[in-house]
């Protein structure tokens, strides 16, 4: 009997899951790729998905989905195409997507016709990002294959912008699933290094150390065998961007300079349960990269286009440091590197014990509280979810509602990347003392039921000037919402109180006051565009809503308008629910 083709058991597998999405979000199974795109493959925070996938539909100008990865300084353009695996992606439809960048660049004034609202706000945006030396990486992602002419486009294309801010990545169906697979593989990573030379070992009964250098090939080929694995940060899919990642590959591609990649490297740090050195080379046990997740993937890069032979010359300085199962010590050892490293704490945050509290915390409220990205792919949390019937939030979305909540709509919206960084005042206000689930997530239900109300203003046919706010302003609608609870009630109370939360994240009630919220938000805001339309002023409703000063004056306002309305509000929330 003839073996199935691996690549069609993929298109298959990866229809089912655009399918089960489609059915659960009620959406087109075109959009449902894109999400599964988006969440499933990208590993996205809800809170940048859902407004990524705004880009998509009529006049969207062959963008899919739009967002900025301000930790690695990239924007990221997604195309996506859901078709049969017979009919493939041809080179016509690569150069149309790539012209999706000169949409972006053109003037203002030719945008009106060819590209929607949204487009025309994003194509601003971009110019400025390009100012301030963004990346550009566009992603093509299909359900079915690419025609050789396309993949050839492609290759030209990255080529000749090497050593520029642009470049292209091609998904096929089987690629996709293939490194979803790869990547929720659990294993603890067994690792040889041969070793370079000479080296140094620390043979401390706490903590012993060896201080070495070893192949370049060796680590691309740990990092093939892994993939995610071995590097804790789980920077996923290795999809290229940033500052950094661009030298270390223009290092690696350039022959002269490769020779002299460990003068020029911080080199890698690896934690492991233990390690055995033999004459030549050293045995790691469960090998985890705390730092140098960017090194190992541009090395790993490189040897898909260098090939093993032309890192064999490569040194790369390299810390082995026996943790064994000390958590305190292993978190300090992530957390020091990184505070050198111009890599964001984002990821590593998870390890924090607040993250792991909270986490158990929302489990007694039947919610996967995601602390990693991807976690919630993992064989055993996936078995869990299922089981146990979870909801799954995800500590951005979190982050950015409760920020929104406590009264900064505007930092919610525009500094995303600071809301999960410990060392930031956001972090401290937003998962301080004595924060709790129960806090988290009366503000996720509040921005969760303004997210699911957006949705639905969207599929209107027309939407008037005065009511652009709802497109823009959700998170200064979850502040509002944020300002009656605590005025109608406290919000302290309500969280002490089993039956005052059960009433207050449930949608009876939150619809009162969310009804309540986009009331005082759209008074503000149509006095806002009358005023520049009197004064013949150009007024931007993007840009308005990330103004932190604007977003001041406007609660600060609201917040007196609710005092006065406060035993009317009192009325109709506390008893109409």
């Amino acid at each position: 009997m003839q073996k199935e083709d691996k690549g069609h058991r993929s298109y298959e597998e990866l229809r089912q899951r655009v399918k089960n999405i489609s059915g659960e979000e009620k959406m087109k199974e075109e959009e449902a790729f894109v999400l599964f795109i988006l969440r499933e493959f990208l590993g996205l925070e809800e809170s940048i998905y859902d407004d990524a996938m705004d880009a998509g539909g009529p006049k969207d100008c062959g963008i899919d989905a739009f967002w900025v990865n301000d930790d690695e300084k990239v924007v990221y353009l997604l195309q996506c195409k859901y078709r049969s695996d017979k009919n493939t992606i041809n080179e016509n439809e690569i150069d149309n997507f790539l012209n999706s960048i000169e949409y972006l660049k053109a003037p203002p004034i030719s945008l009106q016709k060819r590209c929607k609202k949204y487009i025309q706000e994003r194509s601003q945006e971009y110019k400025e990002y390009i100012g301030r030396l963004y990346d550009t990486r566009l992603i093509f992602a299909t359900s079915s294959t690419y025609e050789l002419a396309a993949r050839d486009k492609t290759k030209i294309f990255n080529e000749r912008n090497r050593n520029e801010d642009i470049q292209i990545e091609l998904l096929d169906a089987k690629e996709i699933i293939e490194r979803m697979d790869n990547f929720r593989r659990k294993d603890k990573p067994d690792i040889k290094f041969n070793l370079q030379n000479n080296y140094h070992e620390h043979r401390s009964k706490s903590i012993p150390y060896v201080v070495c250098s070893i192949f370049a090939d060796d680590l691309a080929l740990a990092y093939k065998a892994h993939k995610g694995n071995i590097l804790e940060q789980n920077l996923r899919y290795g999809l290229k961007g940033g500052p950094i990642n661009k030298q270390i590959a223009a290092t690696l591609q350039d022959s002269r300079q490769r020779k002299n990649f460990w003068y020029y490297n911080n080199g890698i740090t690896i934690i492991c349960d233990d390690y055995q050195i033999n004459k030549d080379f050293i045995a790691v046990q469960n090998a985890q990269i705390v730092n140098g997740a960017q090194t190992t993937k541009a090395v790993y890069e490189a040897s898909m286009s260098l090939g093993m032979d032309a890192l064999h010359e490569l040194s790369i300085l390299t810390r082995i440091i026996k943790t064994s199962k000390n958590e305190d010590l292993i978190e300090q050892i992530r957390d020091f590197n990184n505070k050198q490293n111009p890599t964001k704490p984002r990821d590593f945050i998870s390890h924090r014990k607040e993250q792991q509290r909270l986490q158990g915390e929302f489990e007694s409220l039947r919610y996967f509280y995601e602390i990693k990205r991807g976690e919630k792919y993992e064989e055993t949390n996936a078995k869990r979810i299922k089981r146990d019937k979870l909801s799954v939030i995800d500590n951005l979305t979190v982050a950015q509602a409760q920020c929104s909540f406590l009264g900064k709509p505007a930092q919610a919206k525009s500094e995303k990347s600071s809301l999960l960084d410990p060392s930031k005042e956001h972090y401290k206000e937003i998962f301080g003392e004595p924060t709790n689930a129960r806090n988290l997530l009366l503000a996720y239900k509040c921005y969760e039921f303004a997210k699911e109300s957006l949705k639905k203003f969207k599929k209107r046919k027309s939407i008037k000037a005065e009511e652009e706010f709802m497109l823009h302003g959700t998170t200064h609608i979850v502040a509002v919402m944020g300002k009656i609870i605590e005025k109608v009630v406290g919000v302290e109370k309500i969280i002490k109180d089993d039956e005052q939360f059960r009433q207050f994240v449930s949608n009876e009630r939150l619809k009162l006051i969310y009804q309540e919220a986009v009331e005082f938000v759209e008074d503000l805001y149509s006095l806002r565009v009358d005023m520049y339309r009197s004064e013949e002023l150009s007024f931007t409703p993007s840009r308005y809503f990330k103004n932190a000063d604007e977003a001041t004056k406007m609660l600060d306002k609201i917040d007196k308008k609710i005092d006065k309305n406060l035993l009317k509000l009192e009325k109709k929330i506390l008893l109409n629910a």
